[in-house]
């Protein structure tokens, strides 16, 4: 048996989404930028919706009902979270990348 063998790894590009588009129920809410630093825009919402970010041990990190367009996420640290949208019963969830 030999063990000069080297494995060999081929490479591979990871590319970001600029925004996260959301649907629901009749409506497309756009989340932006993504990867984010210390805040998102989150258009097409209507006021009132709701906005979780979870971390992924499924711990709630924020929790807002949207007042204008623009969310600050500065408290969170760099990594990916999953942002969830919720408005009139309706719920999606997308990725979210924050990077300081």
């Amino acid at each position: 048996m030999n063990s000069n063998k080297k494995l060999e790894v081929a490479p591979f590009a990871f590319e970001e989404e600029q925004n996260s588009l959301i649907e629901l129920a009749n409506s497309r809410i756009t989340i932006f930028p993504n990867p984010a630093t210390s805040q998102i825009q989150i258009s097409g919402a209507e006021k009132g919706t709701r906005i979780s970010i979870y971390d992924l041990s499924g711990r709630l990190r924020l929790q807002e009902s949207l007042e204008t367009e623009i969310l600050n996420i500065d408290m969170l640290e760099s990594g990916m979270y999953l942002i969830e949208v919720q408005s009139n019963g309706v719920r999606n969830t997308q990725r979210l990348v924050v990077s300081k």
